[in-house]
């Protein structure tokens, strides 16, 4: 999220492949361990911008995330990629077409 307001990036859709996390965020927690730390800090990023939201993807789904970790082993350093990667076009339109129709179907979890 840090990455986000450094780019000043809005409209996010951060998916998150842990339920745990997700709950967290969307309910009140408190606690002192760095987990409660990190949750209070995306809450804050959340109630600022308010256009991005939080949705849970499962682990074998999230293609793009494992497509860009396949790929991310042929980079020796650190590597910002200024454009869509062509190994994840078609992946992400496939999942801005589920966006789309979550939002129609109100299925995605606003924060």
């Amino acid at each position: 999220m840090n990455w986000m307001v450094d780019l000043c990036m809005e409209n996010v859709i951060f998916e998150v492949d842990c339920e745990a996390i997700l709950k967290a965020i969307l309910k009140p927690i408190k606690g002192y361990l760095d987990f409660h730390y990190i949750i209070s800090k995306c809450k804050d990023y959340l109630s600022n911008h308010t256009n991005s939201l939080v949705s849970f993807k499962r682990k074998q789904t999230n293609q793009v995330a494992h497509t860009l970790a396949r790929a991310s082993r042929f980079f020796t350093s650190i590597h910002i990629f200024h454009y869509i990667p062509s190994c994840i076009v078609p992946l992400i339109m496939i999942e801005m077409n589920e966006v789309s129709s979550h939002k129609k179907n109100k299925k995605l979890l606003l924060v």
